[in-house]
């Protein structure tokens, strides 16, 4: 005769049901979804600097990808890429000169793809009474950076390289815009060197800081910057991180098509969108925001802050590129794979 379920002993009971507990789970796991988790490490929270990935999430790519994207942010592009090197990130952004200067070191990085490149992005603000001779007073600036190399080649064009070969230039390292804005209300500086769209934000700030003028000289330099990732992240993490980038490639495809869109899509996530509507219209406008995934271009344009480095002593010889781009042509064909 068959037992009722109160007539059996409670262990025997308990191990029944954890049976069938255990069961429903795995068979669960099979019907969802894997979902990828991928630290990326950004300099500069809130800025259009990352508006593919910004409109990836609220558009729903990295979702469709399976991806949760687990950012953290730094002041630079030279720290987001230090914290991808002590490996607190699986992927990081950061522009040309910190990627150079671990190729010259021999430090083992790999570029994924550029994600974005523009020439109005690095703006120098000297004091106005110091329109004409801005080299001879204390200059604040993030050392190692755009910034630093959008300079040298400014005082090439100038004849003027001389200046900052011999170190006679007072040059006032500070990685947040905020602290370089302090040093020039402060007369600590006479000058920074900002990136867009900070430069735009300082000059719009108020009718105090209207005593500033902006000089810039976009022919000299272009700003490229690029996701990266190290051997180990790479081994470890390959689908996530290659499914991370297609539903970046997605979202830079979508902006391209419909640019009203994605602008209108963006402002609300951007910091200081208040102003955003101002400074976003000149700006926004001259940044290419393609997924380049092309080794030429990328190698290109990495060979302009290698030489740079070298033109101004930085670099006593020409970093290798080669180890740092050995991964981009897998990349590429991964996404034209899947059509993308």
């Amino acid at each position: 005769m068959p037992r009722s379920i109160a007539t059996y002993p409670i262990s025997r009971l308990l191990g029944t049901l954890a049976v069938i507990g255990i069961s429903a789970l795995i068979i669960g796991a099979y019907m969802i979804p894997n979902t990828y988790v991928v630290r990326y490490a950004m300099p500069e929270k809130a800025t259009w600097w990352i508006a593919p990935s910004m409109l990836a999430g609220k558009w729903g790519y990295f979702d469709q990808e399976s991806v949760t994207i687990a950012d953290t942010y730094w002041p630079t592009g030279r720290r987001a890429l230090q914290a991808l090197m002590d490996q607190q990130s699986d992927i990081a952004y950061a522009a040309g000169p910190p990627i150079t200067t671990l190729a010259y070191r021999n430090q083992p990085v790999l570029v994924l793809a550029q994600t974005m490149s523009s020439r109005s992005i690095v703006h120098l603000l000297p004091n106005v009474e110091h329109k004409d001779d801005w080299y001879r007073y204390p200059i604040g600036l993030a050392r190692g950076t755009i910034s630093e190399f959008y300079l040298i080649a400014h005082l090439t064009k100038l004849g003027k390289l001389d200046l900052y070969k011999n170190g006679e230039l007072t040059l006032i390292d500070r990685p947040h815009v905020e602290a370089n804005f302090l040093t020039l209300m402060q007369n600590t500086t006479q000058s920074i060197v900002l990136f867009e769209p900070f430069a735009s934000v300082v000059t719009m700030a108020g009718q105090e800081n209207r005593k500033f003028t902006e000089t810039t000289d976009p022919a000299v330099y272009k700003v490229s910057c690029f996701i990266l990732t190290t051997p180990a992240m790479w081994k470890a993490h390959r689908e996530a991180i290659l499914r991370a980038l297609a539903a970046i490639r997605r979202s830079s495809k979508e902006m391209m098509a419909d640019p009203p869109r994605a602008w209108k899509d963006v402002r609300p996530l951007l910091a200081y969108s208040d102003k955003s509507e101002v400074w976003g219209k000149r700006d926004w406008q001259n940044v290419d925001f393609r997924l380049v995934t092309n080794k030429s271009i990328i190698r290109q344009n990495l060979m302009q802050d290698a030489n740079i480095g070298v033109q101004a002593g930085i670099y006593k010889r020409e970093p290798n590129l080669e180890p740092v781009l050995s991964i981009v042509d897998e990349v590429d064909a991964y996404l034209k794979e899947r059509g993308l």
